[in-house]
């Protein structure tokens, strides 16, 4: 069977046999950098692939792989981050360098800290907003950071083997 590539395509559109290697579609963000800032060249479209894949956003999966720290800093209009869930196998880290607070916003995908993930805020009043379910399954830190959700509306629940809430 043969046929002409397909150079283009207006909605809607699905693709058959796309690679999530490269894959602009894919909904899942992985910072793969060991460090690095959470706006610079640091997010895959795949775990372990080449950094290439634009920032997060609030309909994306975000997921900070094991060994390596998302920095999100205060500055330049950085201090304010969403996305539909939140994985955490690594650490993310709060700078508060220009005295702002940070605040990652968590939507209905929820939030999962792994086994040897962490969350430093730099003050009290660095905050992570849920609109899901947590998921801890570590003796998680979660240090200089409010975890804001309200359970009675929203009917979340918080899972796993083990952490602790400051």
């Amino acid at each position: 069977v043969r046929s002409n590539m397909i150079t283009s395509f207006t909605q809607p559109y699905f693709v058959i046999g796309s690679s999530t290697a490269n894959n602009p579609l894919s909904n899942n963000r992985y910072f793969v950098a060991a460090t690095g800032n959470w706006n610079g060249a640091v997010w895959a479209y795949r775990s372990g692939g080449a950094a290439t894949a634009t920032e997060p956003t609030s309909t994306k999966n975000v997921i900070i792989e094991a060994g390596n720290t998302a920095t999100i800093v205060d500055g330049g209009g950085q201090q304010n981050k969403s996305m539909l869930s939140l994985t955490i196998y690594g650490t993310i880290a709060m700078s508060d360098g220009a005295n702002t607070d940070i605040t990652v916003t968590v939507g209905t995908g929820g939030m999962t800290i792994g086994t040897a993930g962490n969350i430093t805020g730099s003050d009290a009043g660095d905050r992570i907003t849920m609109s899901g379910n947590i998921t801890l399954n570590n003796i998680a830190n979660l240090s200089n950071t409010v975890l804001e959700t309200n359970f009675a509306t929203q009917g979340h629940t918080i899972t796993g083997t083990g952490g602790r809430l400051p």
